[in-house]
């Protein structure tokens, strides 16, 4: 019964990490295409060629 116990708080734990990861992410994007975050992988390369 505690093996149980432990199997699904750690198949809760995987699916909200999982959740949380993809919310954040999203968010992310939503911000750059905004434009209220830069994209420093951009911002790198035109360092580089100018």
């Amino acid at each position: 019964m505690r093996i149980q116990i432990y199997i699904i708080a750690l198949l809760l734990s995987a699916i909200m990490w999982s959740i949380s990861f993809d919310a954040a992410r999203e968010s992310y994007h939503a911000a750059q295409s905004a434009g209220l975050m830069p994209n420093l992988h951009i911002n790198k390369r035109l360092d580089r060629v100018l």
